[in-house]
């Protein structure tokens, strides 16, 4: 009896809550984890949508990604290299959900697309009395996508997205 009573409960808030509602406006702010090449990252962003129907989004990202990656150490001379990265990105993104926005667990696939900034810097690691020196900085402006799919449970989303950026200096 009470697996039933349960069961009913979680199906009654199912159908009473609505993960979209149409003429809606949505603010989500996002944490991120970058895996890059031989490094990693952290960033966050901003995700403004409006609902244009109960199950598709247009909206705005705007965010910021801090990592590391291209880590070559090499220990025999105590000697390595680095590159630091900030990759801003300003997106225009849409999203498609798969419930006809009714119900409480809303499956999502979307994209975007805009420019997205990108500055690097180089570091060589050494261990001399400098202990770093400047390699290489550079700066690009690109146009880049993003893929993103994943799930939202009433106001809590969790997902999954590829940002698509062209090759930089």
């Amino acid at each position: 009896m009470k697996q039933f009573s349960l069961t009913t409960l979680l199906l009654l808030f199912a159908f009473l809550l609505y993960s979209q509602e149409q003429g809606s406006v949505r603010l989500g702010a996002n944490l991120d984890i970058a895996i890059p090449n031989a490094g990693f990252g952290a960033g966050a962003n901003l995700d403004l949508r409006y609902n244009i129907l109960d199950n598709v989004n247009a909206g705005l990202k705007i965010g910021s990604l801090y990592g590391v990656h291209d880590v070559v150490k090499n220990q025999n001379e105590l000697t390595g290299t680095l590159t630091a990265s900030i990759i801003n990105s300003y997106l225009i993104t849409s999203d498609y959900y798969f419930n006809n926005g009714k119900s409480l667990f809303a499956p999502y696939v979307g994209g975007g697309l805009g420019l997205i900034n990108i500055s690097n810097l180089k570091l060589e690691l050494t261990d001399t009395p400098t202990y770093s020196n400047l390699v290489n900085f550079a700066r690009d402006n690109k146009i880049g996508g993003l893929l993103r799919c994943g799930v939202e449970i009433s106001k809590f989303r969790l997902g999954l997205e590829y940002y698509l950026i062209p090759q930089s200096n």
